[in-house]
């Protein structure tokens, strides 16, 4: 999950949420919040997880079978946007039934909180440097 046309849509729905920001704010928002429901995961193939991907600047990987092993940052430059911290709002079902997504994430998260790029094109990395300047943040990162 995603499956390829519920990644394009999120990455749609994703596109429009920052660049309604961008125009309303003009500025990129910091932290968008998204819903992994279970149920809604289920029906729409993860359309939610394309949302989430793009916010946070990456792409599923998969293996030769077509299974996602891995969720992988992308360039910023291929980004276009700095990369947009995510609160993940997981449902009782969503975290029992796909564990492996959401360790899937919590390795994209380690990833970008410590991806050497600046806090002014990784808000991610900017909140987990925030986080550790006030003790909380350890090298770990909880989704």
């Amino acid at each position: 999950m995603p499956s390829p046309a519920a990644y394009e849509r999120g990455r749609e729905i994703a596109r429009k949420i920052i660049a309604q920001h961008l125009e309303e704010n003009n500025n990129y928002s910091e932290t968008v919040a998204v819903m992994l429901w279970g149920l809604d995961a289920i029906k729409n193939r993860g359309e939610s997880l394309g949302i989430l991907l793009e916010l946070a600047g990456a792409e599923p990987v998969k293996e030769g079978t077509g299974r996602i092993v891995r969720y992988e940052l992308k360039g910023l430059a291929e980004v276009g946007h700095p990369r947009i911290d995510v609160l993940g709002n997981l449902s009782g079902i969503f975290r029992d039934s796909f564990v492996n997504i959401i360790e899937l994430l919590d390795d994209l998260f380690q990833r970008a909180a410590t991806a050497d790029e600046t806090a002014e094109e990784n808000f991610i990395r900017k909140h987990a440097l925030t986080l550790q300047g006030q003790g909380v943040f350890e090298g770990a990162v909880v989704f």
